[in-house]
This record gives structure tokens, sequence and C-alpha cells, in this order.
């Protein structure tokens, strides 16, 4: 990606951190934003190094690990950060031990699953009521903000109209349906009109990015990852997906989630209000950018669709 093979991923980390490093390939590569390695010392050492190559991802995740590391949120260590000479934006950050939810949860059982939706609705709550922000939006890597934003219906509506010019420019085979949802949409804004308060939000929260394991008999989480579309936002936002996905998995999930999550944070009348709102934006969003580079995820977007719409 941008000239960066295995080798050079290798050689580029161990000039930064100055000493011999082997190498393991662990991101999602093929989607083209950004390069993820374990890297491992001579001393069994392990930490994580990511190569970004996408605009306002590095700067966010930086801010968000920066910010959070004096909270008790499982979030990784943050230990170097920085910019190529070439332009490319770089993080390391510590190792956690774990295997991604995603992986697993088919194979753990009823209880286990139980346990782990319940610790990620913990976590999210922390993050969610750590602090709240005098602005909404973009943020660059010392936690600034970027577009110096308060109206949180227009940084959202601004965004929701750059996605569905995109989405709707590729003229793709589910073309009407995906026109029919952006005049939903549309009609639906004024349900964002009283969002006032700023909290930090991951933005991408589920099982891909969560890091679980076994302790004494009991599934828990141990890291949640992959900061890159955190920022200051509508806390509703951020959980709608994976609500609604709990619900239809069962309510028993959706349940021990909100049990989790009620414990720093809480769902207000309003959430329920947006519910839909939100999943007709995400649908929008996903087919967006998914059609070629991640089929299987496009058709996620397209049932959101043709459930809400």
């Amino acid at each position: 990606m941008y000239g960066y093979n295995h080798r050079k991923v290798k050689e580029t980390a161990e000039k930064i951190l100055g000493r011999r490093l082997d190498a393991v390939p662990v991101g999602n590569h093929q989607l083209e934003r950004h390069l993820v390695y374990r890297l491992e010392d001579k001393e069994g050492t392990s930490f994580i190094f990511k190569l970004y190559f996408r605009k306002n991802r590095w700067n966010r995740e930086v801010a968000s690990l920066k910010l959070l590391s004096g909270s008790n949120v499982k979030s990784p260590g943050l230990i170097d950060y920085g910019v190529l000479k070439d332009g490319t934006e770089w993080l390391i950050t510590e190792f956690v031990e774990g295997e991604p939810f995603f992986r697993v949860q088919d194979v753990i059982g009823r209880e286990g699953r139980l346990s782990i939706y319940e610790d990620m609705g913990r976590e999210i709550g922390k993050i969610h009521s750590f602090r709240e922000f005098d602005f909404f939006g973009n943020w660059d890597e010392e936690g600034n903000s970027i577009q110096a934003q308060t109206d949180y219906p227009y940084v959202f509506i601004r965004r929701a109209e750059i996605t569905i010019s995109n989405l709707l420019e590729q003229h793709l085979p589910e073309h009407a349906l995906h026109r029919k949802a952006a005049e939903v949409l549309r009609g639906k804004y004024d349900l964002i009109r009283d969002v006032t308060t700023a909290r930090l939000c991951h933005n991408d929260y589920d099982e891909r990015n969560v890091l679980v394991r076994e302790a004494s008999g009991r599934w828990e989480v141990t890291a949640v990852l992959d900061f890159e579309q955190s920022l200051p936002w509508d806390k509703d936002r951020d959980i709608a997906d994976l609500y609604h996905a709990l619900t239809v998995r069962g309510d028993e999930y959706r349940d021990a989630f909100l049990k989790g999550y009620e414990c720093y944070s809480s769902l207000e009348e309003g959430f329920y209000r947006k519910l839909d709102f939100y999943l007709i934006y995400s649908g929008i969003n996903i087919c967006s950018w998914a059609y070629e580079p991640a089929p299987d995820y496009y058709r996620q977007g397209l049932k959101l669709l043709e459930e809400f719409v």
C-alpha cells in the first residue's frame, strides 16, 4: 500500500523503536485504509504498529488514546506517534492479549456472550461518561477542534449530504432504494435539532473492535480497539447500530449490554426517537463505500435500508 511492503514496514518500525523486530500483519489490509502489524522484540515484548493512508484517521485515534490514558477505559496504551518524511502518519500502542470477539462469539456459549456484551456496554458507557466537549466533529491529534462547530445538526447534515452524494453518484444496482433512503433521511433531519451535548464517541463499536479472553471461568473484554473514527459526537449515534443488532440477535443480549452501559451512562427517550433515523444513515453510509471492497458488508447496509426505509 503506497509503496509499503512487509520489509519496508519492518525497517520503518525498527528505525522508530531503535531495535530489531519481528513483524506480523494483523489488520484488514484489503480495505486499503491502513496497515497494522504486531511487532515483537528479542525480549518478547510486543507492540502494535499502525500506518495510516486515509485522511483524519490518525489524528482521531491519537487524540482519543491520549485522552483515555487518564481513564479506566480498557484502551491500549499509546506509546509513540508521528509522521514520516513521506507524510505517512503512524502510531505505536501496547499489545493487548485477547481474541477479536467476532471470531469467537459463535463458539463460546450463551453465558460467555452475555458476559462480554455486558462488558461491552460497560466500556462504551465509560467512554460516553468520561468527558463532555464544547464542540462537535473532527479534531487534531492534540484534541483541538478542527471545524470549531458547536451546532451538531449542521455538522451531521453536512456529513450526511456528502455521504448521500458519494452513494448516489455511483448509480449502483440498488440506486432506486438508495435514492428513496436519502429522501427519507432528509425528511427526518429535525430529529437531531435538540442535540446539544457532545461526548467522546467510538463510532465503530461492535464485535470486530473489542478483544476478549476467558479468565477464571468468565469471558471478559480485555481492550477496545480502533479509535480512528472517534470524535466528539452524539452518544446515541454511537450505539444505535449495536443496539439494533443485539435486538435482532436476542433481547437478552441487548439487555446485557444495557445493564453494563447503565453502570456509567443511560439511554434517554430521545435515543428511541432517533434510532430509525440513525440506522437509515448507517445503511447509506455502508453502501456508499462497501460495494466492491466489502460486498458482505454492503449487503448489511442494504438490509438496513430495506428494513427502515
